[in-house]
């Protein structure tokens, strides 16, 4: 990360490890020693502009309550509720386009253990604070959804006061959503809908891979690399790669969207 130096880097969970031992069938519960040497490594980063989280199932593993001493996350974290269920980060580009980034948490609480915590069931509340971020982003702004939890995953029993649920919100109002959860060894790119461009990103543990999205002249592209071989590095940018175009994606010089 310091070698590429990003204007904001985000990490979308699993944070920590959480398991009694390294080998199956095993148990998940939160073990603090596996927060405090993630926390010790990255503490000089800051998080208020620079550096953005996101818990995974893994941190969140057997929480019972959300201020409970026992949730690691938010014993370094220090964040109200509303805060944790929902950040929103704004940026300006250099054409001065600006990018909303909504960081999002969501659990509810007492929080399962493994498997039972796999798939995510988000409370109204939540639902809700996304919509009322939403109602005050101008039409024109690039949104970009974060959290641990592909979009296909939720299990959408709750709606928002607008009567959506996670995956409706997601596919009508985000351009792109980037999410973990599932470490694959190289970044999927899964297409919801016809303008929602959602990538699941390689881990750091499992496949040493750094994951990187630039925006260079309104267009959108996520890069890949193997952060143990220490390349030299070397972006492009266009053409977008077939596989990252949506009906809403600028793909030429003319910046003219695919009909």
């Amino acid at each position: 990360i310091e070698s590429i130096n990003p204007m904001l880097s985000f990490f979308t969970g699993d944070l920590a490890d959480d398991f009694t031992k390294s080998k199956h069938p095993n148990y998940a519960v939160q073990q603090p020693e596996d927060h405090e040497i993630y926390y010790n490594l990255t503490n000089h980063y800051d998080r208020s502009s620079k550096l953005f989280e996101t818990a995974g199932n893994h941190d969140e593993y057997g929480v019972y309550s959300f201020n409970s001493q026992g949730h690691h996350y938010q014993r370094f974290h220090k964040e109200s509720e509303n805060s944790f269920y929902l950040k929103v980060v704004n940026y300006t580009l250099r054409d001065n386009r600006r990018v909303h980034f909504f960081i999002m948490n969501p659990f509810k609480y007492p929080s399962a253990h493994a498997p039972l915590l796999f798939w995510p069931l988000p409370l109204k509340k939540f639902l809700n604070l996304i919509e009322d971020a939403i109602d005050s982003i101008p039409q024109d702004d690039r949104i970009v959804f974060l959290n641990h939890y592909p979009v296909n995953l939720f299990l959408c029993l709750q709606k928002s006061k607008k009567g959506r649920n996670f995956k409706e919100i997601a596919r009508k109002v985000a351009d792109f959503a980037i999410s973990g959860h599932n470490h694959p060894k190289f970044p999927v790119f899964q297409h919801q809908g016809r303008n929602l461009l959602e990538v699941v990103g390689s881990d750091l543990v499992t496949h040493k891979r750094m994951n990187l999205f630039t925006f260079d002249n309104d267009r959108f592209v996520y890069h890949y690399l193997n952060y143990s071989k220490k390349p030299k590095f070397l972006f492009v940018t266009n053409p977008v790669p077939t596989e990252q175009l949506t009906e809403g994606q600028i793909f030429n010089e003319l910046k003219t969207p695919i009909r």
